[in-house]
């Protein structure tokens, strides 16, 4: 499954013949250009924007993953000494010594041309046969709906495994900015979970020169550099940006393993990619994840549900980046060897190779911190297809024969299960995630219409009516009246942010007024950290502290799925 390069008989030659003579007299790369002996500027990037998979000798994936973009020059150093490849693995090599500082700048570059269509919905093979209906609802809604397959199948030691996906998409935008408020728009009126897909019509381009080796020496390229080091080779990067666009915004030195390429990204700029075995990759996936001093099967359940939703994503999201999947939060947060731990480490390696499926889907395994006790759904807080093992459920102990089995289904059903919940697994007192299995917040009138006027000025805030919940009894649909007109929120997401950024939409409220019917204050009592759809990790937590292995915990959490071994 790795990438197929071209190229004719005469090619592999001269490749060859200037591979050894960088090796043995360090030839300037100018000369190598003029005698024409690189692959194509194609060739050489489909090395970075190619979806299929790569691996390395033990059998796993090499996942190639966004440290550092949208910045013009990164530093960096390398424990050993590494080869500096400019037209990538299988090109020309130059060695330079460890343990010098060396910087890579960005110059001459251009940001890469692309087609931004806005996503409505997203189907697996088995539901492709609900098109015609989502065709006929947008038709309806006034759109015109178009598909774009991603994804694809493969197969690891003999066994298949399929992340097709059919998106729905609408005609092209004239812009990404206008495709993002597109989205933005979708997603509010209709309660969807409507984002952009670009596709790549031509590449970013670039002139990449690296400096800091011995003598002066400078290298320079165009498009891609690629470092390789050996097995052990620790990378260290200087200023690596973090938390972008939020207020805990930063950057900070990270080492890595693996392997770097340097490119420019979507929009011109530098971009670093690490490339490694999927296994260390989680290592430090997970450690960042879930607390490393949980129980060990609350780790290696994590462990597995991590490895799934990587997986699931490849070739279905980042087409038009130089990588496979990011770093951040809108991935898997991945921060290097630094972040990981020897009982996280552990939890990885115990479950190596281990995936969650649905068929010959590799599943969906949403997680967040703690669910309140009731499982979030995902058709509800996305707008997705449902998912047999992603409906909305009671997370009891025991939850046969308990009131809420059957769902909160009104406002009273969600007051009393707030206030007296049955034995939950989320309720835990080890951790201090179990202290957001219950919250109380209270917000006065100012503090509530301060928030209300982030997404809409309405003045000052009169009324909040909650429209509608799902079967978890979480806000999917809020009115909020006020002075100078009135907003209606759908999705629980949505609800979350509008009031300030709550823990969960799983809430009930208590409006206080003055003696003139005037808001004077609301106080919310709920539930939960996060949207609660998937694995729960205090749940997680608690059902190993009661004695559950990690494949119980899973069996818990994504019902009706299988666990198989990929490699």
């Amino acid at each position: 499954m790795a990438v197929n390069v071209s190229r004719t008989s005469g090619q592999r030659g001269r490749l060859w013949m200037a591979a050894l003579a960088l090796y043995v007299c360090c030839w300037p790369l100018s000369l190598l250009h003029a005698q024409g002996v690189e692959l194509s500027r194609s060739d050489r990037l489909a090395i970075l924007y190619t979806p299929q998979l790569q691996f390395a000798a033990g059998g796993e994936p090499l996942i190639k993953i966004g440290i550092v973009d949208g910045v013009e020059s990164v530093r960096f150093s390398a424990s050993t000494t590494v080869d500096i490849l400019p037209i990538g693995p299988d090109g020309p090599s130059i060695s330079v010594p460890a343990n010098t500082p060396y910087t890579v700048r960005i110059s001459d570059s251009e940001p890469g041309t692309y087609v931004h269509r806005v996503v409505v919905a997203e189907l697996t093979p088995s539901e492709r046969g609900t098109l015609p209906d989502v065709r006929e609802l947008w038709s309806q809604r006034g759109y015109v709906v178009q598909t774009a397959e991603v994804g694809s199948i493969f197969a690891i030691a003999g066994r298949r495994f399929d992340t097709r996906k059919t998106l729905v998409v609408l005609e092209p935008a004239p812009g990404l900015e206008v495709a993002e408020s597109l989205a933005e728009q979708l997603t509010t009126e209709f309660g969807i979970d409507a984002r952009v897909h670009s596709e790549l019509d031509d590449y970013p381009g670039c002139t990449l020169t690296l400096s800091g080796a011995p003598s002066g020496i400078t290298i320079t390229h165009r498009d891609l550099l690629f470092v390789r080091g050996d097995a052990d080779t620790v990378f260290t990067v200087q200023d690596v940006p973090f938390d972008v666009g939020t207020r805990n915004e930063g950057t900070e030195t990270r080492r890595y393993l693996g392997s770097m390429y340097l490119t420019a990204d979507r929009n011109g700029q530098l971009a670093m990619v690490n490339e490694l075995p999927i296994e260390r990759l989680l290592a430090s996936v997970v450690a960042s994840e879930i607390y490393a001093s949980s129980p060990e099967d609350a780790l290696a359940a994590q462990a597995v549900a991590a490895r799934s939703e990587l997986l699931t994503d490849l070739g279905v999201r980042h087409l038009a980046d130089p990588w496979m999947t990011c770093s951040d939060q809108r991935c898997q947060v991945y921060r290097g060897l630094d972040a990981e731990d020897s009982r996280t480490s552990a939890a990885v390696e115990a479950t190596r190779g281990w995936v969650l499926t649905d068929g010959d889907q590799i599943i969906k395994a949403y997680y967040s911190s703690n669910n309140g006790g009731f499982a979030g759904s995902n058709a509800t807080t996305w707008g997705e297809e449902e998912r047999t093992y992603l409906r909305a459920r009671l997370d009891a102990v025991e939850p046969e024969g308990s009131p809420f089995s059957g769902g909160l289904n009104d406002e009273s059903m969600v007051r009393a299960f707030l206030e007296e919940p049955p034995e939950s697994l989320s309720a835990i007192e080890s951790f201090g995630s179990g202290r957001n299995f219950r919250w109380t917040v209270t917000m006065t009138a100012s503090e509530l219409s301060s928030a209300v006027a982030q997404r809409q000025d309405i003045g000052r805030v009169t009324d909040l009516v909650v429209l509608e919940r799902d079967a978890s009894g979480r806000v999917t649909r809020l009115q909020i009246a006020g002075t100078d007109g009135e907003l209606t929120v759908e999705r629980e997401l949505n609800v979350r942010r509008t009031l300030g950024g709550l823990r969960s939409a799983l809430f009930v409220m208590d409006i206080r007024r003055d003696a003139s019917g005037t808001l004077t204050s609301v106080m919310l009592n709920g539930g939960g950290f996060g949207h609660g759809v998937g694995l729960c990790q205090s749940g997680a937590i608690g059902a190993a502290e009661r004695g559950w292995s990690w494949e119980a915990i899973l069996a818990n959490y994504y019902p009706d799925t299988t666990l198989r071994t990929l490699y």
